[in-house]
């Protein structure tokens, strides 16, 4: 986990981010940020194959990551999105600490996109451990209507100072704005 400074010049590791085991070998996907509280809270999304219904699938993961170290705590399974393909690829929190993702078929070519919100408070405990609700808020469409495919590569984040919800996706990359009411 590195921080940079506002203009990108310099940075400062604060350790190695590491998984549910302790260990490093794997990838947060995605970041964010919850400025709601008293303090700042990094989150982070990763992916893992596991078993959804005996079956392999990917699976989306929602943890805490330490701004003192770099660890992982509170690791959430996330559930309830459109299909056992899909995966979470982005997030990002609103200023109230709404936490958004984009999630989208986890297929080398990638699937229609579609906003979530997944509230962290409402945990439940699953087969595999705590796990919280992905709430689809809509398939993200363009503005003549269409699916917006894509996979890997994105980012989402949040202007608070106009509510704006921005997210950069890779298929055509194209830098769009997300109605977070209607998608």
């Amino acid at each position: 986990l590195r921080v940079y400074s506002s203009d990108l010049a310099t940075s400062h590791t604060i350790g190695r981010v590491t998984n549910q085991s302790g260990t490093t070998d794997y990838a947060i996907v995605d970041t964010a940020m919850d400025i709601s509280g008293e303090e700042p809270v990094l989150y982070g999304t990763y992916q893992s194959l596991g078993l959804v219904g005996g079956q392999p699938a990917y699976c989306s993961f929602i943890c805490k990551i330490s701004l003192t170290d770099g660890k992982t705590s509170n690791w959430l399974q996330v559930t309830d999105l459109s299909s056992t393909s899909d995966i979470i690829y982005a997030i990002a929190f609103d200023k109230e600490g709404t936490l958004y993702a984009i999630g989208a078929d986890a297929g080398d070519d990638g699937g229609p996109a579609s906003l979530y919100t997944i509230d962290l408070e409402d945990v439940q405990t699953g087969t595999f451990g705590s796990e919280v609700q992905a709430q689809k808020v809509a398939e993200i469409k363009s503005s003549s209507g269409s699916s917006i495919s894509t996979n890997y590569c994105q980012d989402l984040a949040f202007d608070h100072a106009n509510g704006t919800l921005y997210w950069m996706e890779n298929e055509d990359e194209i830098l769009y704005t997300v109605n977070t009411a209607t998608a």
